[in-house]
């Protein structure tokens, strides 16, 4: 017995990762994709930028628009992960986390990553934005510049230029903190945003994912916003989509059943999508 391997008392590491004991979900199928939507529409933003390609810089600004504008209603009816309100860290929470340093002891964004999030979204909505109004004052300017003055031109561009730096810098950190988890604390941000689970102690409880169909009429009218922002002449319509978009949040706010939800926002994304051939 004595000669035994399994009366040999196991080494503490392996112990800690035995109590690994099963996989939950953690970001579901919409958030995944918004992240890895994002990430490449980025890129482009910034190598168009630079090359002076403004024509497809502004399209996939205008893009970006709509995809941020997802993002937020996904934020408001997603899965439990994917909510503002349940990862969206309090200022006692977010204090006793940088305090204390403990590990968070639930899936999700910890508190600091919460913010990183919020300021990434963000930021990228207000370079999005202020996008639409700026000039070069030579040849080119955003689809929305000749509705504000010059004065207020210029103040966006600058913020946009600026912007573009600060965007940049966010991202860094981004992802050093990505490599610092990966790295030093053994714990994988990636993995979990590629295949949606994530091995956790026994302890942590799981969450169930909303209906994916759901996201796609959602996706649907937050795109169309972009459409009268990328074709010549048709600025004056911005606002249509953008009610639009209003109103199926309102629906999802105020239906509670899943079925009919579906019906009335696929309806607002079928005017969407014919409005977007028509006008």
């Amino acid at each position: 017995m004595l000669n035994d391997p399994r009366s040999v008392p196991r080494p503490p590491r392996e112990i800690e990762e035995q109590t690994l004991a099963k996989k939950v979900k953690v970001w579901d199928l919409p958030t995944r994709l918004f992240h890895w939507t994002l990430v490449p529409g980025v890129i482009a933003l910034w190598v168009s930028g630079q090359m002076g390609k403004l024509d497809c810089h502004m399209i996939v600004g205008a893009l970006l628009i709509g995809l941020i504008l997802f993002r937020l209603a996904w934020g408001l009816f997603g899965s439990e992960t994917a909510l503002f309100r349940n990862f969206v860290p309090g200022p006692r929470k977010l204090l006793g986390f940088l305090k204390t340093g403990a590990a968070h002891s639930s899936i999700g964004h910890n508190p600091l990553g919460a913010l990183s999030v919020l300021a990434l979204l963000g930021l990228c909505l207000v370079q999005a934005l202020s996008g639409l109004f700026t000039s070069d004052d030579i040849i080119s300017e955003g689809p929305l510049a000749k509705l504000v003055s010059g004065s207020v031109v210029s103040l966006l561009s600058t913020v946009h230029r600026t912007g573009s730096t600060v965007l940049l810098v966010l991202i860094g950190l981004h992802l050093c903190a990505i490599l610092f988890y990966t790295f030093v604390k053994k714990d994988s941000l990636l993995k979990p945003m590629i295949t949606g689970a994530k091995s956790v102690p026994a302890e942590v409880k799981g969450i169930s994912f909303v209906n994916p169909v759901w996201a796609l009429p959602l996706l649907v009218v937050s795109l169309a916003v972009a459409w009268p922002l990328i074709r010549s002449g048709k600025e004056m319509f911005w606002w249509i989509p953008l009610a639009l978009w209003g109103a199926a949040l309102l629906v999802g706010m105020v239906v509670k059943t899943e079925k009919k939800r579906l019906v009335l926002v696929g309806g607002l994304a079928g005017v969407s999508v014919i409005l977007a051939g028509v006008l």
